[in-house]
């Protein structure tokens, strides 16, 4: 692969992440118009043969955004899109771990698209890509695990994965965790807010 089209491939990554960050800013069709840019320049990226994986990865990043401006079977549409652009990229680098993370958060937007059951299986594929992650990379996953332990009543792992997510920091802000609706189920016991405090 030449120097030119690693060049190339680095500035189109960069414009379509500055896409995609005005996609998540923007609404309606001027979002549309965006994130339609955005996975555009990801493709370019893709198709070059340079930067691959990490073309790929923000291409699925970008659907999975894309999808929650949707509803019904456009948003599914978009949802599985995403999964095969996680998988093609883990074709080339298995061992990935903010990749298999993000196709965990992905799984779960999927599953809250759907509205569904804390023990329906999409919560299950999401936090076996959360586990292997974590295994990569102690700790990348420990919020979303919490979040789910939460859904499905494990508040034992549940207070564990966020102690876990704070020692590695990678605990989203507080203000974001008072209002996370995965928590709450934990949000008015007395350790979830003795965690809240000790935090602040």
């Amino acid at each position: 692969m030449g120097i030119f089209s690693r060049i190339t491939a680095k500035s189109n990554l960069k414009s379509g992440k500055k896409l995609l960050e005005s996609a998540l800013d923007a609404q309606g069709d001027e979002a549309d118009r965006l994130f339609t840019q955005a996975c555009s320049k990801f493709e370019i990226v893709v198709n070059s043969g340079a930067l691959v994986v990490e073309g790929l990865h923000q291409w699925g990043l970008a659907l999975c955004s894309q999808a929650k401006t949707r509803d019904g079977q456009e948003a599914e549409n978009l949802l599985n899109e995403s999964y095969t652009k996680y998988t093609a990229a883990l074709v080339i680098e298995p061992k990935n771990h903010e990749i298999l993370n993000d196709w965990g958060a992905t799984i779960m937007d999927h599953a809250r698209a759907l509205n569904a059951d804390p023990d329906h299986v999409l919560y299950q594929q999401a936090k076996e890509k959360f586990l292997a992650a974590g295994e990569l990379f102690p700790g990348i996953s420990a919020y979303n695990l919490a979040c789910i332990d939460s859904l499905q009543n494990d508040l034992q792992s549940c207070e564990e994965q966020l102690n876990t997510a704070w020692a590695r920091g990678n605990l989203p802000p507080l203000d974001y965790i008072k209002t996370d609706k995965d928590l709450v189920n934990i949000s008015q016991s007395e350790w979830f807010q003795e965690f809240l405090e000790s935090k602040a």
